[in-house]
């Protein structure tokens, strides 16, 4: 299982150590897990 993290606040200018705590979990289907990975892999092979 593939579980993203996403920060709301991590491409603001003044994020810190304060605004940790605004990660949330998000669990994927299993299609999209498949194709997140597809992509992913894709893309690894390019760099």
């Amino acid at each position: 299982m593939i579980i993203m993290h996403r920060a709301d606040a991590a491409m603001d200018a003044d994020y810190s150590d304060k605004n940790d705590d605004d990660e949330e979990e998000i669990e994927l289907s299993p299609f999209m897990e498949r194709l997140y990975e597809e992509i992913f892999t894709d893309f690894t092979r390019f760099l």
